[in-house]
């Protein structure tokens, strides 16, 4: 297929995208949260982001041949649609969620947001609770309304306990990157899980971010409490990682 065709195949998908966006939305989606539960090994949340701030350009992989590399790994993808700082995409969700739940990665701070991403099929979106601060309850409960699971992000104990509190139900996203500084402390995010888990037992599922690039990291953050992992520039990298983590226990596809 030459580039013109490949060019042509993509831009009739787009267009097909925006189409049934305009005339309401994609249609049912799966859930996040009971993907995260099934699986039948380590609960992985792969992600697609083809650049970063900190990393500037990671990987320039196709959707199809991410997906093509990772699915056997992957109980659902986050999905970059933040399009300055990561090079994402909202049209990117509705390809990925053809095969697993997708959580729509971004700077949420308004319901049309909220609205857009619901619509183009994705079943949660991620809430940054240092950013969003008393606007973190408003848009927890427009999430909720319109049928999205939230993954509250946080930094620190303090952060993700009143997170809990502010957004019950929500799961718990620990992120090992400092977003003021883009610093990553891996062993101070594992010492937050820990801290979660005992002040909140099994009352709430938490995702460890960032920082998990290798097996021996991975098991160290399940072990400390983790119910998932979300693995972005690492995999994106070097797919192949997900199945070393999966070797690490045992199960490989």
């Amino acid at each position: 297929m030459s580039f013109l065709d490949e060019t042509m195949r993509w831009s009739l998908e787009r267009a097909g995208i925006l189409k049934r966006l305009m005339e309401g939305g994609i249609g049912d989606t799966a859930s996040l949260r009971d993907a995260l539960k099934t699986v039948g090994g380590p609960s992985l949340i792969v992600e697609y982001k083809r650049c970063s701030p900190s990393a500037g350009v990671i990987s320039l992989r196709s959707p199809e041949e991410y997906i093509g590399a990772t699915l056997p790994y992957t109980a659902a993808y986050s999905v970059l649609t933040e399009p300055r700082w990561f090079c994402g995409s909202p049209e990117l969700i509705p390809v990925f969620a053809r095969h697993r739940p997708v959580l729509a990665k971004d700077f949420i701070v308004d319901k049309v947001q909220l609205e857009a991403y619901s619509r183009l099929g994705a079943s949660a979106v991620l809430l940054i609770a240092r950013m969003l601060g008393g606007n973190l309850e408003r848009l927890c409960r427009d999430a909720r309304n319109l049928g999205l699971e939230v993954l509250v992000e946080a930094h620190n104990l303090d952060e993700a306990l009143k997170a809990y509190y502010t957004c019950p139900g929500a799961m718990l996203g620990v992120n090992s990157r400092d977003l003021t500084s883009l610093k990553v402390d891996f062993d101070g995010m594992i010492n937050v899980v820990r801290g979660i888990r005992r002040e909140l037992g099994d009352r709430v599922m938490i995702v460890a971010e960032s920082g998990v690039d290798s097996p021996e990291r991975a098991v160290k953050a399940l072990d400390a409490g983790a119910d998932a992992l979300l693995i972005g520039t690492a995999a994106m990298r070097s797919p192949g990682l997900l199945r070393g983590i999966w070797a690490a226990y045992g199960s490989p596809p």
